[in-house]
């Protein structure tokens, strides 16, 4: 049947129920309003009132047939054979009474008449709708949804929520552009009415895109993420792979690549839109502060994990910035710097940038004298382990001021030992020349050699003293101990004229008698 022949039919129908209504003087009854009024049914039994009733025929014979979800049964009054339809199914518009018969209540019919279907009436309706008129189209859906839920009809059933989609559709077309309530107001409808969850999630999506073009100047984008993450799935599921096209696209028509995504693509889109705002609320925070890159770059690897490269880039920004200050970093911010370093497996620029560090420190601290050389050898020490240069500058501390505290002690425990008004190490100081006088003094005995004032040392005041004079020279005795005990006498030969000189040209011992 064409569309044309389908309309004519309807309009038939349409004259003949208004006819049956002037007839039966009641407007046509459904068959499920007809069952609601079955306690009535005594009432015009016994009336015996007219009424009309359109179905669905279930059972046909020659004259009677039974309505669908109807027990009654319809009888032609006048026992003429009813018209039947070439289809297997079809629709009836009756009218007639009710009677008792044999005991049952049974319909007497007067009148009957084929009429569309379901289906066909719902396409006549539908080409009669006004396309701007979008509770026409909620109307319609509604006949039809009753119709269909009542017969368990569930191409009616579809057709009922196309009609349904198609109003909600018209309602979109008459929204302003940037209208993000009025789109939620229509993503809602979807979730209370369970239909079209595709349709349901393109409003939201448009709704919020809107609505992010409003609020991406404002400072509250951690309250918008949280509404994201709330409405879309997905969002916060990192990618698996970079979906390059898709992202391109999303990024240049977010609205028109949304519209016509699969479910599986939205999922990623969701991911997309998420990340968009995201991102640069991270990356913002590093533009005013390069030296929490390391920072930004963890929170970016635990949120947006797809992003290592530009997580790896914030780290080197920060390496970066934190080397060129160098010089004014404190000891702490060093060793952190270092240590990045070395978990980089950059062994070399842990080292460069303490020495770099080290080198600035000595330059401030040389200013400090020689305390300022002591500290800075400590950091050289403690920092490179570099006792060489360590060292040379408690030495050149030592040589400033020799009172400095500590220097000489960290020299020491450096291994260091000073010796005749120099600092020897270790190896040195075992093959140092041994001066067989100062031996001597260290074991309390005199010898040729030494000097008036060594000899004192090393024996103490004599007991007595003797001078005699030769040709050439004064012949000087020192006696130590007394007559009853043994005694040394130390002989002094001094050249005539030169004071002081005087030295031990023989020592005897004497044992008493």
């Amino acid at each position: 049947m064409t569309c044309r022949e389908n309309h004519l039919r309807c309009l038939m129908v349409m004259l003949l129920v208004l006819l049956f209504c002037a007839k039966s003087e009641s407007a046509p009854l459904s068959v499920q309003e007809w069952i609601a009024q079955k306690s009535e049914w005594k009432k015009l039994i016994v009336s015996e009132k007219s009424v009309t009733i359109e179905g669905r025929v279930s059972m046909f014979s020659r004259d009677q047939f039974r309505l669908s979800k109807c027990q009654l049964l319809f009888r032609s009054e006048s026992g003429r054979p009813f018209k039947r339809s070439k289809r297997k199914h079809f629709n009836v518009l009756v009218t007639g009474y009710l009677k008792n018969h044999q005991g049952k209540p049974e319909f007497q019919v007067t009148r009957m008449y084929l009429v569309p279907s379901d289906l066909d009436e719902f396409y006549s309706r539908r080409n009669r709708i006004l396309k701007s008129k979008p509770e026409k189209w909620f109307a319609l859906s509604k006949w039809a949804k009753n119709r269909a839920m009542f017969y368990g009809d569930k191409s009616l059933r579809k057709e009922a929520t196309k009609a349904w989609v198609n109003g909600v559709k018209i309602e979109k077309s008459l929204l302003k552009k940037g209208d993000a309530n009025g789109l939620f107001e229509l993503a809602n409808k979807f979730k209370n009415a369970k239909q079209e969850d595709s349709l349901q999630m393109e409003y939201k999506h448009t709704g919020y895109r809107y609505l992010w073009e409003e609020r991406k100047k404002k400072k509250d984008h951690q309250k918008f993420l949280a509404l994201l993450a709330e409405n879309f799935p997905g969002c916060k599921t990192p990618l698996e792979k970079p979906e390059i096209k898709l992202s391109n696209s999303y990024t240049a028509t977010p609205i028109k690549t949304y519209q016509s995504g699969s479910d599986e693509s939205r999922q990623i889109m969701h991911r997309l839109f998420y990340r968009e705002i995201l991102l640069p609320i991270l990356i913002a925070e590093v533009k005013d502060d390069p030296r929490i890159g390391y920072e930004i770059a963890k929170k970016i690897d635990q949120q947006i994990p797809e992003e290592k490269k530009l997580a790896e880039q914030l780290r080197e920004k920060e390496l970066a910035y934190r080397m060129e200050h160098i010089q004014t970093a404190s000891r702490k911010q060093l060793l952190n710097l270092k240590q990045k370093y070395l978990e980089r497996k950059q062994p070399q620029q842990a080292e460069f940038v303490v020495q770099k560090w080290l080198a600035a420190r000595e330059v401030s601290l040389r200013k400090e004298g020689a305390s300022g050389l002591r500290r800075s050898a400590r950091l050289y020490i403690e920092l490179k382990n570099d006792k060489k240069k360590g060292v040379q500058l408690l030495l050149e501390a030592f040589k400033i001021n020799k009172k400095t505290k500590g220097v000489a002690e960290e020299l020491t425990k450096l291994g260091y030992h000073y010796y005749k008004n120099k600092w020897l190490t270790t190896e040195e100081f075992k093959h140092r020349k041994i001066d067989p006088i100062q031996l001597a003094m260290q074991s309390g005995t005199p010898i040729p050699g030494m000097t008036r004032e060594q000899v004192e040392k090393t024996l103490g005041a004599p007991t007595s003293k003797y001078r005699m004079l030769s040709s050439n020279a004064i012949i000087e005795i020192w006696v130590f101990g007394e007559n009853n005990e043994t005694r040394i006498t130390v002989h002094f030969s001094q050249p005539d004229r030169q004071t002081n000189s005087a030295k031990v040209i023989k020592v005897i011992q004497i044992q008493p008698h």
